[in-house]
């Protein structure tokens, strides 16, 4: 088992937002407020594939393999908005997280 943790955007050690995508949040648009959680959804959708592709992670099978995901409080946020919008996202990054995502664990909900 390997455990690779991530911290969201604009945390400590992450890399920060762009003006445009902060711009993004103090719209308080709908439209606006959707299209940013795509995107951080979309991010993650595509660590799955560069991590799938460069550390050649298994395919998963009754013994193994695959990945789990989990989000922490606030961070479920962006984890389920990469399975709400998975089927947006183009056909490499779709179809690697749809044949190896094997758990998703919500840990710590928020009080959003």
């Amino acid at each position: 088992m390997r455990i690779v943790a991530i911290n969201r955007r604009n945390y400590r050690g992450s890399l920060p937002l762009r003006p445009s995508e902060v711009g993004l949040l103090e719209k308080k648009d709908f439209a606006f407020e959707t299209s940013f959680l795509r995107d951080r959804g979309r991010e993650i959708a595509e660590f799955i594939k560069w991590m799938v592709d460069t550390l050649k992670i298994p395919a998963p099978t009754a013994e193994g393999g695959g990945v789990a995901v989990l989000g922490w409080s606030i961070g479920n946020v962006t984890t389920m908005a990469m399975l709400r919008f998975l089927p947006t996202f183009p056909g490499d990054i779709r179809n690697v997280v749809a044949k190896y995502l094997q758990s998703f664990i919500v840990y710590g909900e928020s009080q959003i």
